[in-house]
């Protein structure tokens, strides 16, 4: 499959935009303390730093066990979670807290989501099993469950990150994820790659091969020029810079033109939304988010689309209906948040 991508920096246009202090995000990092969870701890402590973020670490305890039992492993857990977000956090140890639950790991991230007003959940891409072909990942389901972007790490952390992959159809629900994106400051300077599936034409191709070729091109050129007149200006209105912005258009479906971009440009990360009929979706097998997070093996962020009507919230609230067995207090109780 080729693609052609135009250069848009040229239609960058600088805006004066007022200088205004930004408030404080809140990251939540679920971890279930196994060795693969140190790459999310690591990825929320580099984004902590980044977007000038405090996190709250959790693990949760299941609650299909003896009280006793469930004790003993939360206050093993509160010590090895505690120390490892101490050392990821040691640039700024005043911005993170531990929390540990007993109950059900999905219900229990979902509420202290909710109720910490997260801005984004960071978890480490799921080991799969076999009942979840039917339900979903544990992932997909917090997706679901909440929102709020939720960041599913895939790689070992090395730097934040520096070449992105945002899936589009050129919808306002895209346009809302992109405004959200840039809104929580985590692409920072970032090389980020728009890129757009389309159809391509069945009807009215010529029969000789040559012929078919070159109007197949001027086909796939003219959707470049009309995603791209389309997107930058809400790109730009976004705050994302336009001249580290590429856009492709794909004449594919749109996980093998995503499949195609990731192949091409290796991004550390790929945005893509997801809405409410994401179950239904996948088990009709038609979910192309379903089918990126499958596939996939960069980092993946599903934004929702209701996460972008999130309005400004005056103050958190506080106190919390789930109740840890050592509730630490917020860094900034009581502040202000504008939720992306």
């Amino acid at each position: 499959m080729s693609s052609v991508a135009i250069d848009i920096s040229e239609m960058n246009q600088t805006a004066d935009i007022a200088s205004v202090p930004q408030p404080r995000r809140r990251l939540l990092c679920a971890t279930d303390l196994a060795p693969r969870s140190d790459r999310a701890v690591r990825r929320a402590a580099l984004l902590a730093k980044q977007m000038n973020a405090d996190v709250l670490f959790v693990h949760v305890v299941s609650d299909r066990q003896s009280e006793r039992v469930m004790r003993l492993k939360g206050n093993r857990a509160r010590v090895r979670l505690t120390l490892q977000a101490e050392k990821a956090m040691a640039h700024a140890p005043e911005a993170c807290s531990v929390e540990i639950h007993m109950g059900k790991p999905l219900k229990v991230i979902a509420q202290v989501a909710k109720e910490w007003d997260a801005d984004m959940i960071i978890l480490t891409a799921p080991v799969s099993r076999r009942y979840e072909l039917v339900l979903g990942t544990t992932a997909e389901r917090i997706i679901r469950s909440v929102d709020c972007p939720v960041l599913i790490v895939n790689r070992e952390p090395e730097s934040q990150y520096s070449q992105v992959a945002v899936a589009t159809d050129l919808s306002m629900t895209s346009v809302r994820v992109a405004q959200a994106v840039s809104r929580m400051g985590l692409l920072g300077s970032a090389y980020a790659w728009f890129v757009h599936a389309f159809d391509p034409p069945h009807t009215g191709l010529l029969a000789d091969e040559g012929a078919v070729t070159k109007q197949l091109e001027d086909y796939k050129n003219k959707w470049q020029r009309l995603v791209a007149a389309q997107l930058s200006p809400d790109l730009a209105a976004a705050g994302f810079d336009l001249a580290k912005v590429r856009i492709s258009a794909e004449p594919a479906r749109p996980l093998d033109a995503i499949e195609h971009i990731i192949e091409e440009t290796r991004p550390e990360l790929l945005v893509i939304g997801t809405s409410r009929w994401f179950l239904l979706k996948r088990m009709l097998m038609n979910s192309v988010a379903h089918q990126v997070l499958s596939k996939v093996r960069c980092d993946i962020l599903a934004v929702p689309a209701v996460s972008a009507h999130r309005e400004e919230v005056v103050e958190h609230p506080s106190s919390s209906s789930v109740t840890p067995l050592q509730h630490s207090p917020r860094p900034d109780a009581g502040s202000t948040m504008h939720a992306g």
